[in-house]
């Protein structure tokens, strides 16, 4: 049995809830007074078969806010609560799950872990500065860091790469996702990324209303990203192909998120690395292009 300690929150964030629940289970009763209750209803539809509570455990949690950790560990079935993150590394746990997505305050937590040499997983973005890069890539190197969205890990991507199969190389894709550039991007990005397209060639900001932006990339693919702001709740993205069209509504986040948490668990384990740093790398430098473009409009 793997250990592991869990630290959040930032805010609209539910990952430190959504991770604890797929790993730990989870207590319906207390998990109502947490307030997400779109996560509840996904957990609720599974089996409990399909948890990951025979492979992993979540052993310890912190946050800034105490009152909140001790409503995530009775609704996560978490033993110990911490004052101080750094008591994390004292209950011998094997790694640590940064799951807030506030990379400007990320970075001290995991560099206390990391120089311990315990594995790490850092919530999307990693950073949004070119020079803490080289920073992480050593521990990249070292098999002991993976940042993702849970998006990368998503069952849905085979569907997709099954149907560009079927109707061709997409000329046109447009992907929608819900609120801004800097914490939300980085879903869409990680499908392009994966499916081998994220090779760009010129970015162009889109007056539409919205974050609009063109990535021109290598064959002749436009890839229109959305960010439709906090009001709009959706994550999707149209395929325009060769023979024909499809649309892919990624709404598995159970499973997405069990993968990752499952790619995180081979790090731990097997020193087993499933995120390619150039990868993460790719990634960052488009999302701080586009913002820098953003800042330019």
């Amino acid at each position: 049995m793997i250990e592991i300690g869990i630290i959040g929150f930032s805010k609209n964030n539910g990952h430190p809830y959504s991770f604890s629940a797929i790993i730990n289970g989870y207590s319906k009763h207390h998990f109502k007074k947490i307030g997400y209750k779109f996560i509840l209803e996904y957990l609720n539809k599974q089996p409990k078969r399909n948890f990951l509570k025979n492979e992993l455990k979540i052993s310890t949690a912190w946050s800034n806010n105490f009152n909140q950790t001790k409503l995530l560990a009775k609704a996560c079935k978490i033993s110990k609560v911490v004052k101080n993150y750094k008591e994390l590394a004292d209950d011998k746990i094997q790694g640590v799950i940064i799951a807030k997505d506030d990379w400007k305050n990320n970075k001290k937590i995991a560099k206390f872990f990391l120089n311990k040499n315990i594995p790490v997983f850092i919530d999307k973005p990693l950073t949004l500065e070119k020079k803490d890069l080289n920073f992480y890539k050593k521990f990249y190197n070292k098999k002991i860091l993976m940042s993702c969205s849970g998006l990368r890990f998503s069952n849905q991507i085979s569907e997709i790469e099954k149907k560009i199969k079927l109707f061709g190389k997409p000329n046109l894709i447009i992907g929608n996702i819900s609120n801004d550039i800097e914490k939300y991007s980085v879903h869409l990005l990680e499908v392009i990324q994966k499916l081998g397209y994220l090779n760009i060639k010129s970015i162009k900001k889109i007056d539409s209303g919205l974050e609009t932006y063109l990535l021109k990339l290598d064959n002749n693919i436009n890839f229109m990203l959305n960010c439709c702001g906090k009001n709009i709740r959706i994550n999707d993205m149209n395929f325009f192909c060769k023979k024909g069209h499809f649309k892919i509504d990624f709404n598995d986040n159970f499973n997405a998120f069990k993968n990752t948490l499952k790619a995180f668990s081979y790090l731990v384990k097997q020193k087993k690395q499933l995120v390619k740093f150039s990868d993460t790398e790719s990634i960052i430098k488009t999302i701080i292009k586009i913002m820098k473009i953003h800042s330019k409009s």
